[in-house]
């Protein structure tokens, strides 16, 4: 999470001292201090900034908070799939892939040709009138 001005305690030329919890903790609502070089708080600072463009995604639902690992494994639950399946090499994510996009060429009205993309057309603004 970002800092808050309010948590960082005091600056020198070499240090910042800030406050911070550890929420992972049994004593998660008791504040700590911690003191790192200024440039390490720079880094840690900017590992929460995004580049430009980049919309910022907040959990929610089933990936939200602390829950996440009981909601995963239920779904996993639910839906029959051991919780040690390995992930899909990429192989078999590029074919998987193919197969979505193969399909989606299909032309929607006879089921039988292939549509391809000849030109892209910009969007219109909206005419209110």
């Amino acid at each position: 999470m970002p800092i808050d001005n309010r948590r960082i305690l005091n600056v020198t030329d070499h240090e910042v001292t800030f406050q911070y919890k550890q929420y992972r903790s049994a004593e998660a609502h008791k504040s700590r201090t911690m003191t790192v070089d200024a440039d390490e708080f720079i880094r840690r600072f900017l590992l929460h900034s995004l580049p430009p463009g980049l919309p910022r995604i907040r959990h929610y639902g089933l990936f939200a908070g602390r829950t996440k690992k009981q909601n995963l494994a239920l779904c996993r639950e639910l839906l029959a799939v051991p919780a040690d399946t390995p992930l899909p090499s990429a192989v078999e994510v590029r074919e998987a892939l193919s197969q979505v996009e193969e399909h989606s060429r299909q032309c929607l009205v006879c089921q039988i040709g292939r549509m391809f993309r000849i030109m892209a057309i910009a969007p219109q603004g909206h005419n209110s009138s």
